[in-house]
């Protein structure tokens, strides 16, 4: 690797809505920067909820990969159906 860390890593949480990802970005840090995305804690939401949560947090971001915690996998799917 080149020292460049190209595009950076979006972690979408699973069903607890916070995403438990210290351990994995701790270890994934000298390859790619991560954010870890959640879920707001006080009401729940549908997955149009979740997608508009999530496609809101993303518009700042130039490029990223989505890595989705089980709950979030639909969400992460939905988002890459709608491109870029």
């Amino acid at each position: 690797m080149s020292g460049e860390k190209g595009p950076k890593w979006i972690l979408l949480p699973g069903m607890d809505g916070i995403g438990r990802f210290r351990t994995f970005r701790e270890a994934a840090r000298v390859h790619a920067e991560c954010r870890a995305l959640s879920y707001p804690p006080d009401r729940p939401l549908d997955y149009d909820e979740l997608v508009a949560q999530a496609r809101a947090a993303l518009r700042e971001e130039e490029d990223y990969v989505l890595i989705a915690e089980s709950f979030s996998g639909p969400v992460a799917i939905r988002l890459a159906a709608e491109g870029p």
